[in-house]
């Protein structure tokens, strides 16, 4: 099936029906530009995507992924672009070595930042990584906007894990420490975790993807980082952040998260005639708009 992209300014759509075939889905953009732009949808591989959810931050649509699975989403009508960050999940904290360090913090998930052109009408495919719980994160993505899962601490030494984005795990800490892990912007340094990266996409500043912390025998533990794991304290879901030494041993790596934000649509408001048997439709308003064509309607004439 196509999806058909009209662009149309000030002018007339004139539909006949026919029953016979299915309904499509058509934009009309009143804009000093016309044409007509066809794209054909990508097929869908896995089922749609487990109940986004969606908000509204002033003219912007924010939609938040936050169940792990590999899905699909739907472009809606006249969306043309979308601003996308994923966070990879965080890695476990390692489980130290017994009478030489403590598990060292796992380092946090990658967060990619990008802004890409879609499709009304295809669909995307979207995963969402898994905090480690004895290993690493796993990565997501949307399309090809993808980003890292952490790493979790070798237990060969007591150096803290790399983040998804490469940043190094800390070293140095003195006697049984383990290090703090890498966060997603900056490495971790000796028992302090390192920085994640903050993002405003939801409308709050947020970070993702900080390094889990390390701690000592003696009670100590470095710095944590919002969202991510500290001693006693797990890493949050969907923050991306590294898993730190808990009560019970090691701790896991908060799960990854993908957030889209994108201009909401405004519908079309067209005024109605009719010709005969025909219906006559007019866009006069000057600006970007969404129409969709009513039911078994699939050829229309069109003058621009």
């Amino acid at each position: 099936m196509l999806n058909k992209e009209v662009k149309v300014i000030l002018d007339l759509v004139r539909m006949k029906g026919n029953a016979a075939r299915s309904k499509i889905a058509s934009i009309v953009t009143t804009t000093l530009i016309s044409g007509l732009l066809v794209s054909i949808p990508v097929p869908a591989f896995a089922a749609a995507c487990t109940s986004p959810t969606s908000t509204i931050d002033g003219a912007n649509t924010v939609v938040t992924f936050t169940t792990v699975e590999d899905c699909d989403w739907s472009v809606p009508a006249g969306v043309a672009s979308v601003w996308v960050v994923a966070v990879g999940g965080g890695g476990a904290a390692g489980a130290g070595e017994n009478n030489r360090w403590w598990g060292a913090g796992g380092g946090g998930g990658q967060v990619s930042s990008q802004i890409i052109s879609v499709n009304s009408g295809n669909t995307i495919a979207v995963s969402v990584g898994a905090g480690g719980t004895t290993g690493d994160g796993s990565a997501s993505s949307f399309g090809s906007v993808n980003a890292n899962g952490g790493k979790t601490p070798t237990n060969l030494t007591a150096v803290g894990g790399v983040s998804g984005s490469g940043a190094a795990g800390g070293t140095g800490g003195a006697g049984t420490t383990g290090n703090g892990g890498g966060g997603a912007w900056k490495a971790a340094v000796g028992i302090n975790a390192g920085v994640g990266l903050g993002s405003s996409i939801t409308g709050t500043a947020v970070e993702y993807g900080g390094g889990g912390n390390g701690y000592n025998s003696v009670g100590t533990a470095g710095t944590p980082r919002p969202g991510a794991g500290s001693y006693g304290v797990a890493a949050l879901a969907n923050r991306g952040g590294g898993g730190s030494q808990m009560s019970t041993g090691r701790g896991a790596g908060g799960s990854g998260v993908v957030i889209i934000r994108y201009s909401t649509p405004v519908a079309c408001s067209p005024t109605t005639s009719s010709s005969g048997a025909d219906t006559i439709l007019t866009f006069t308003a000057t600006g970007t708009c969404a129409w969709t064509p009513p039911a078994n309607v699939t050829t229309f004439d069109l003058l621009v």
